[in-house]
């Protein structure tokens, strides 16, 4: 589904037949692309992408797709004119989705920059408090282990975060990748 010109706050769907796929692991993608309309970059581009697993049930593989293996979900950004992406996300969500954690759960957060980027930062927050906040981060899956007990019960939000940093086209220009899901804590 192409949406030529999106209304702001507009909600859009689309329904996957799972009949016209075999078996497996699918990575479902929606993309987003912005111009820029003042400033120094007006005219330029800029794109983001969310990426999630699904799997057709009969499936018999344990991973699959591009930046996230497994079964986790990421995001990716790029500019129209640099040659570099940024992926950040969850390596592993169905431990957390549909579930109400208790406990010490460990999260595994991925970032990655690729082409003429250069990772920057990584952070990790629960509802908005950074719980990790790395400089320069080695583009490796990072573990954090959720205190969940040290949260009221009730629902939190797990914001995942990175930027990159231009050292191609436009040196020192920023891009961003940021991810956010909805976890319930058990009391």
């Amino acid at each position: 589904m192409e949406v030529g010109a999106p209304v702001a706050g507009q909600m859009y769907s689309a329904t996957l037949d799972p009949t016209l796929y075999a078996p497996g692991w699918y990575e479902i993608r929606i993309r987003c692309e912005a111009v820029a309309t003042t400033g120094a970059d007006a005219g330029v581009r800029q794109f983001s992408t969310v990426a999630f697993q699904i799997r057709i049930l009969g499936g018999t593989t344990t991973g699959c797709c591009h930046a996230t293996m497994g079964n986790g979900s990421h995001t990716h950004a790029w500019h129209d004119q640099d040659g570099g992406y940024v992926y950040t996300g969850f390596r592993h969500l169905p431990d957390w989705v549909d579930a109400t954690v208790t406990g010490t759960v460990p999260i595994v957060l991925t970032s990655r920059a690729e082409g003429e980027l250069t990772l920057d930062h990584l952070r990790f927050s629960i509802d908005g408090a950074p719980q990790l906040d790395m400089t320069a981060p080695p583009e490796a899956d990072q573990i954090y282990d959720v205190p969940t007990g040290s949260f009221a019960p009730g629902t939190h939000t797990f914001t995942v975060h990175a930027h990159g940093v231009s050292i191609g086209y436009q040196p020192g220009r920023w891009l961003a990748g940021e991810l956010e899901i909805t976890v319930a804590f058990a009391p």
